[in-house]
This record gives C-alpha cells, structure tokens and sequence, in this order.
C-alpha cells in the first residue's frame, strides 16, 4: 500500500520480517569461529550494515509511517492523490467580475501545490490540480474590476467537487467560509444556514450564482466598502463571524433604490407614468398605482401589501420576492413579468393578463384569479391552495409540482400543461380542459370531476 502526499511516495508498511533476522545476525556473529583478517573486516563491515544502517532505515520508515499517521485528521478532508491530474473551473465576482486575480487552492489544512491560475474576462478562471480533495478552499486575490484594482482575499468552500463543480468566489462564499473554518465541527451547511439567516436572504435563492444573477438580496459594493472601513476583508469576516456567534442578529445588505429613481416620473397625474424606474425595495404599503405605467419596472423585494394596481401595466416587469398580499391586480397587464417567489395571498388578479410569466414558487393561497390568463406561465412549485382559477386559461402552464389542493378550476383550460408531482387533493375540475396535459406522478384524491375532460380526450363526470 502506497500514501502520495505531492509527489512523494513512501511504505506506510513496515517489512518486519526482517527484524528476526536481524537479530539471528547479530547472535550469530558472537558464535562463529575466528576468522582471517579479510573475513573479520568483511564480517565487521556485514555487522555495522546490520547494526546501524538497517535501524536507521527502519526508524526513518517509523517516522515517515508516523507522519502518515498524524495526518489521519486532515485525511479525512482529503481523496487519496488520482495519478492524472483534474481540471476545474469558475468564476470570481464582486458584483462584478474581478479579472486578473490570482487563484489558488487547498484544503482546509493543507495546500495543493503551487497551483495558482489567473481569471480572464468575466472573472473566469480554470485550473489543473493534483487531485479534488473532500474539501476544497479556493482563495482569490488582486485583480481588479472594470479598472480598480481589487484589495483584499475572497475565499469559497466546496463540499465533495467534481469536474463538474462551478465555484464561485465572492464577498458572500467569504463569510461563508470563515464561518466554516471558525466552527469546522458544526460542518458546512451550518455555515451556509448560519449566512443565509445573517444576511438575510430567502431559501430559494442560491448562495453562490444565484446573488450573481438576483442582485437585489446582496450589495456587494456597501458590503466592501464596509469591510474597508473595518482595516480589510480578513477583519471585517473575523467581526462578522463573531457577531454571528448570536443566533437573532441579522445583518442585511440590500441594494437600495438611489435617491434618483422618481427622476423620469410623471408624479404630476393620474394615472403615475414610470416606465423602466428602479423602486427596488420601496415601501409603497396601500399605495394607489392604479392604471400606472410600469412597464419594466424593478419592483422587486417591494412592500405593496393592499396596493391598488388593477388596470396597471406591468408588463415585463421586476416583482420578485414582493409582498402583494390582499392586492387588487385585476385587469393588470403583467404579461412576461417575474413575480417569483412573491406572496399574493388573498390578492384580487381578477382577468389579470400573466401569459409567459414567471410565477414560480409564488405564493397564491386563496387568491382570486378568475378569468385570469395564465398560457405558458412558469406556475412550478407555486402555492394555488384554495384559489379561485374559475375560467383560468392555464393552457401550455408548467405546473411541476405546483400546489392545488381545494383550488377552484371550472371550468379552466390546462390542454398541454405540465402538472407533474402537482398537488390536486380535494381540487375541483368541473368542466375543465385536461387535454394533453401531463399528470405524472400528481395527486388526484377527492377531486372533482364533471364534465371534466381528461387528458387523453375521454369525458369523466363521476362526481356529477
């Protein structure tokens, strides 16, 4: 059996039969009748090989099996050394990519060589390592972005990489890993809960690529600047990770809306015209934008809880993560919107238009979306829990495991939909359109059907 460190390879097994040898050698020198002179000498130079030089090999053999052997901690985080090496690749932004910074990689107690990369365009990066270990840390450093040079070490921790893995390295993966290092034994996805609770940023969004492509949850650029004030990035991680050492801190850093925003707004009139205006985050509780102009607004992570918005155009517009519970939507254009995991539950989207959007993992429990047109919205793990879908064209929808337990559906159209893994418990389908939608796996108990039209075009009224 043979343990690589680097390049070096040594017997973590010591050859002990030799060791009786050894010894009848030596007995036997003391036994044997004198000899000649050259025998003698022979004798003497076979008795100091036996006496010195295979102890010495054989307690250089112990050390090194030693050494094996205090390394058993860090074994753990490591695969054993492959003989050709892996290539693995990435990417390092700041909120925006950091190019020509210097990348190199380790464990968490120990290096893997001298490999060190630079990122090109894009703050992409590709390396060639001895070998994935179980824990992979890659520190950038240097660079610059769009000009300015880049102060400072962003660090990320891998669990189990593949050539498959894309790291990404960046202010939040920074924390990340300090957390993890500070308190290795609580394991990694502690850390991660452990940030995502601290800065605050909801489940459904991916740590690493995701606060790269949804920038409203993470300012990279107050974070930084905040980290400069504190004497660098190593000593701002350091105060956060002991702040975090409190379970209820949190400590947010959102990308605030600048005080410009209203700028090209028509605030003079009724109905408001802001067409491309940035009100990320904004407060506009109760607020009455009906019939506004919105077009390709950033409303995302907007508080517009009771807001009037019904006959508004939002078409192409941001409301992710917004809170639209009890909103009056109906008549709204919000065709080819993003209004992922927003809450709209109780919301009044009465014949609202939502072809092409982006509903998914959205909240609609008891929402009213009668007449409301849905054609190709992303519905997949959407809640519809006791909403109202009376007459709801659905056709073309992805449902995937979409909630729809106690919704109302007569007598919508669902033809070509995907509901796969959909919950459907207890739904009521009286007279709707099944056709060619696909079913896979979706729970169907106590369902309604009358005058229902199945997916493979046969009527069901069993419940008539």
């Amino acid at each position: 059996m043979e343990q690589r460190v680097g390049f070096l390879a040594w017997p973590t097994r010591i050859d002990t039969p030799f060791l009786p040898k050894l010894k009848t050698h030596l007995q036997g020198s003391t036994s044997r009748s004198p000899l000649s002179s050259a025998a003698k000498l022979g004798g003497r130079r076979s008795a100091f090989r036996r006496v010195f030089i295979w102890p010495t090999v054989l307690v250089v053999s112990a050390l090194m099996a030693a050494s094996c052997a205090s390394s058993s901690q860090s074994s753990a985080e490591f695969l054993p050394l492959s003989s050709q090496w892996v290539t693995i690749s990435g990417i390092v932004n700041a909120g925006g990519p950091v190019v020509g910074a210097n990348v190199s990689f380790s464990g968490p107690s120990r290096g893997l060589g001298k490999v060190v990369v630079q990122t090109m365009e894009g703050g992409v990066f590709n390396a060639t390592v001895p070998s994935l270990p179980n824990i992979l840390i890659a520190s950038a450093n240097g660079g610059g972005m769009n000009g300015p040079s880049f102060v400072g070490t962003l660090r990320a921790v891998i669990s189990h990489p593949t050539t498959k893995s894309q790291i990404v390295i960046s202010p939040v993966t920074t924390l990340i890993t300090s957390e993890y290092l500070a308190h290795r034994s609580a394991g990694l996805a502690s850390a991660k809960a452990r940030v995502r609770a601290f800065l605050d940023i909801p489940p459904e969004v991916s740590l690493t690529i995701g606060l790269i492509d949804v920038q409203s949850y993470f300012d990279n650029a107050s974070f930084l600047a905040a980290a400069s004030k504190a004497g660098g990035i190593a000593a701002y991680m350091a105060s956060l990770v002991l702040s975090m050492a409190n379970p209820n801190t949190v400590h947010p850093y959102p990308i605030h809306a600048p005080n410009s925003v209203l700028s090209e707004c028509d605030l003079t009139s009724f109905p408001v015209t802001c067409p491309d205006v940035n009100l990320n985050m904004a407060k506009l509780v109760s607020a009455d934008l009906s019939a506004s102009n919105l077009v390709s607004a950033n409303l995302s992570r907007s508080k517009l809880s009771g807001a009037s918005l019904t006959f508004a155009n939002l078409s192409g517009a941001n409301l992710f993560g917004d809170d639209l519970t009890r909103a009056r939507l109906s008549g709204a254009n919000l065709t080819f919107s993003s209004l992922a995991s927003a809450n709209l539950t109780g919301a009044d989207m009465v014949f609202a238009n939502l072809t092409y959007a982006d509903l998914a993992y959205t909240n609609f429990a008891t929402a009213n979306l009668t007449g409301a047109n849905l054609t190709g919205a992303a519905l997949d793990g959407a809640n519809l829990t006791g909403a109202n879908l009376t007459d709801a064209n659905l056709s073309g929808a992805n449902l995937t495991d979409a909630k729809l337990s106690h919704a109302k559906l007569t007598p919508s159209k669902i033809g070509g939909g995907n509901v796969i893994r959909a919950n459907l418990t207890g739904a009521n389908l009286t007279g709707a359109n099944l056709l060619g939608a696909d079913l896979s796996g979706t729970k169907l108990v106590g369902v309604d059907y009358c005058h229902t039209v199945m997916p493979d075009g046969a009527a069901n009224s069993s419940s008539c």
